[in-house]
Parts: C-alpha cells; sequence; structure tokens
C-alpha cells in the first residue's frame, strides 16, 4: 500500500470494519499542502477574530478553539 501512495500519488482511505473512512494514506506532498492550506485556514480565522474586536486570549486557547471547531464541523 505504501507503494501505490508513494509512487503512484494514489490515496488509500481505511475503514473500520467497512464502516465510515477511519484513516488514510496519503502522499507527503499532498499532506503538506493540506498542512499549508489548514495553516492558512487558521491564520484568516485568527485575523477575523481580531478585527472584530473580540477578546485576546493565548495562542494555545486559540488553537483549542479553532480545533473544537474543526472538530465540529467534521461531525456535522
Amino acid at each position: 500500500m505504501v507503494d501505490r501512495v508513494r509512487h503512484g500519488r494514489e490515496t488509500i482511505v481505511i475503514s473500520d470494519h467497512g464502516d465510515a473512512p477511519a484513516a488514510a494514506l496519503t502522499p507527503v506532498g499532498e499532506l503538506a499542502e493540506l498542512r499549508r492550506l489548514q495553516e492558512e485556514a487558521d491564520i484568516a480565522e485568527a485575523d477575523h477574530r481580531k478585527a472584530e474586536g473580540g477578546p485576546v486570549v493565548t495562542h494555545d486557547a486559540f488553537m483549542d478553539d479553532v480545533e473544537a471547531g474543526d472538530a465540529q464541523s467534521a461531525a456535522s
């Protein structure tokens, strides 16, 4: 499977007993792109909140809030 992902640039989705997807194997280049896009989205969210004049929070508290929102979005 790793060779298919590495050399074939294929993404493999893994499910648990045929249920909803549980994990995925993806080429490292695609992972880097996903991480870059997530970072851009996090920065845009921080800029938006800053422009609204919301409360000042620590980076850790902000990231906890963003991750909670991401998890909630993924669950719906």
